[in-house]
């Protein structure tokens, strides 16, 4: 902190005091007012150095007298300063210069020729001198004479040094968020979704005439088929007599076309043509992108729809800060699927101890619980990463309910005081400080 120097300014006026009456005076009453620069009357108890000087500037000191003196409420003073006489030789001036603390004042007071009066101590004890006779009696008390005029105010005094550099300032608080910037290249196309469910089986068609049954007998010489189609010949049977279906394969089939292998399956596309697959996920449920599902919005999906990510139907929160009160580090720098699970148990596990009773971002979506479709009440939501929060912009049509210039918050940190938020009117990413208390939050779970 800088400290304030005070400019003190002095008006003076200088009486000499009796010892008694009809004495040589002794002493010399030096009366004053202490004001400030402005004007402002000094009242509260200064210490002031009274040095006499034979001349009006420079020199050296005769002799310095210290006194403490105690200002009225108008600044007015008085003391007493005991000065020997021969202090006063009866032949050169004498100048009282005046120092409050650590401040000379100027100019230096001129002592008039009353003082000198004190030379007549000496000259009553020289040799010879007529001896001095008993003190009479005290005279009367003699009238009280007027004020005197207030003396004019004293030359300001010098401008006092630089005081010291104070403190810095406390931080202030985080500005005004940027204008979002130009919206980045459009990303690498995703990896082809799931294919749709198969439609409804078509209407059986009409049943055409049953034709004769043809029949390969088992001890028949081989023939070769190739090139040749069975028409109109009714059903065709391979070990019986009597197939029921337009073929019918009495014994195991082996079919080596089409990539066969160990726990493939047998799998038909769109004009009937057969292949070997491999099946997918274990022959699970499977679903699809904006498939309602574990209480929420389905909006991304992977292992052939077994498995993704689902959205709240509804933000749980339209303005709260990142943080609980204090700015610290809490490690969550994860941003993949599935990241946002571990980064909010650890954000509330980390923040919690800084106000017990405080409210959060991640705390928020970890509160939160639904009852599904199904009756099942679906409590493991968190607060999705950054990269999950991007691929639920990429479905916020499908998923529904998101503000049209909302910011909304992910789990992954940028820094102590920083965290990664997503502007769901363009897509762009990027810092806000975990103070801001305007940013959406929009909770998810994985199935």
């Amino acid at each position: 902190m800088t400290k304030k120097k005070t400019i003190f300014v002095l008006a003076v006026s200088l009486f000499i005091l009796s010892l008694h009456a009809y004495a040589i005076p002794q002493q010399i009453n030096f009366q004053g007012r202490l004001t400030t620069s402005a004007g402002v009357p000094i009242t509260t108890s200064k210490t002031v150095d009274f040095s006499l000087f034979a001349q009006q500037d420079g020199g050296s000191s005769i002799i310095t007298v210290s006194k403490t003196i105690i200002p009225d409420s108008n600044g007015n003073f008085s003391v007493l300063l005991d000065l020997d006489p021969s202090y006063f030789d009866g032949i050169g001036e004498r100048w009282i210069e005046v120092k409050v603390e650590s401040q000379t004042l100027s100019p230096r007071q001129k002592i008039t020729a009353v003082p000198y009066a004190y030379r007549a101590i000496t000259a009553e004890s020289l040799s010879g001198g007529i001896p001095m006779g008993p003190t009479g009696p005290t005279g009367p008390q003699g009238i009280t004479g007027p004020e005197g005029i207030t003396g004019p105010q004293g030359i300001t005094g010098a401008t006092g040094a630089v005081g010291m550099t104070g403190a810095t300032g406390a931080v202030g608080m985080t500005g005004v968020s940027g204008e979002i910037g130009i919206t980045g290249a459009t990303g690498v196309i995703g990896v082809t979704g799931v294919t749709g469910p198969t439609g409804d089986t078509g209407a059986a068609g009409v049943t055409g005439p049953t034709g004769p049954n043809w029949t390969r007998w088992p001890n028949a010489a081989p023939m070769s088929m190739e090139g040749y189609g069975i028409i109109n010949i009714g059903n065709v049977g391979i070990g019986t007599a009597s197939p029921g279906a337009t073929l019918e394969v009495a014994g195991q089939v082996k079919i080596t076309g089409g990539s066969p292998g160990a726990g493939k399956v047998l799998t038909s596309n769109a004009v009937g043509l057969a292949t070997w697959e491999t099946p997918t996920g274990g022959g699970g449920t499977t679903h699809a992108i904006g498939d309602p599902y574990g209480g929420g919005i389905v909006f991304y999906v992977y292992d052939g729809g077994q498995h993704g990510l689902i959205a709240a139907t509804a933000d749980q929160n339209t303005g709260i800060q990142w943080y609980n009160g204090v700015f610290r580090s809490t490690g969550t720098t994860s941003h993949g699927v599935g990241a946002g699970a571990m980064n909010t148990a650890m954000i509330v596990a980390t923040q919690m101890a800084d106000n017990q009773s405080g409210n959060f971002a991640a705390k928020v979506c970890a509160d939160y619980s639904v009852v599904g479709a199904d009756g099942v009440t679906y409590g493991d939501w968190y607060l999705p990463s950054k990269y999950e929060l991007n691929l639920l912009y990429q479905q916020k049509g499908v998923v529904g309910g998101f503000a049209l210039y909302g910011l909304y918050w992910s789990s992954s940190e940028g820094s102590g005081s920083l965290a990664w938020y997503q502007y769901f009117f363009n897509g762009a990413q990027d810092y806000y400080g975990k103070a801001g208390g305007t940013l959406y939050v929009r909770a998810i779970r994985a199935f």
